[in-house]
């Protein structure tokens, strides 16, 4: 499959050998400051 086309692009296809986890690890406080800071910003204009 690996270099195929498909609907007019390529696709690129590995194996996972298990070795990376995939999940997105979150940082809520940072992304609660985050939102207030963009939130802050979007007021300010």
């Amino acid at each position: 499959m690996n270099g195929r086309w498909f609907g007019g692009r390529q696709i690129h296809a590995s194996e996972d050998d298990g070795s990376i986890n995939h999940t997105l690890i979150r940082d809520y406080d940072a992304e609660v400051s985050r939102l207030d800071r963009f939130g802050e910003e979007l007021e300010s204009t």
